[in-house]
């Protein structure tokens, strides 16, 4: 099975900015992130983007679920999610930025590993530049 991604049109950027991201998308493994298998670029624009689809469930849905998460299991997804976000910055030759992370965004397994999906390939040129702004703005 597979999950489809479709960029809405004041998401989209220029085509080549696009490509250069899909492309190292497709390279990244890592336990962490779910797969791209392909995309798709249309004439007019519309951008797919198709991943593997996995099974489990959303954070929100696992957060907000019947079954309380004890401290241990919280820990093991945070650390998760941070493995893989750690990979998509920092992974030569041109790191990415997920671009889309949020709680429906983040599969979590039965053994209460993350998985990153839904991600909208943006390489970042300067990533020491990227990760103060994001600092600074989110310590504001």
């Amino acid at each position: 099975m597979l999950s489809l991604h479709l960029f809405k049109e004041d998401l989209a950027r220029d085509e080549p900015e696009f490509l250069r991201g899909v492309l190292r998308l497709a390279v990244i493994k890592h336990p962490n992130l779910v797969p791209l298998r392909a995309y798709y670029l249309s004439r007019r624009n519309e951008k797919l983007l198709i991943f593997d689809h996995v099974r489990g469930k959303t954070l929100a849905d696992t957060i907000h679920g019947e079954c309380p998460l004890n401290w241990p299991q919280r820990h093991k997804i945070a650390l998760s999610i941070a493995q893989g976000l750690v990979h998509l910055h920092l992974e030569p030759p041109s790191p990415l930025v997920h671009g889309n992370l949020k709680t429906s965004t983040i599969l979590v397994d039965g053994h209460h590993n993350a998985l990153l999906t839904d991600t909208k390939p943006r390489i970042c040129e300067n990533p020491r530049s990227f990760l103060h702004k994001s600092m600074s703005s989110a310590m504001a």
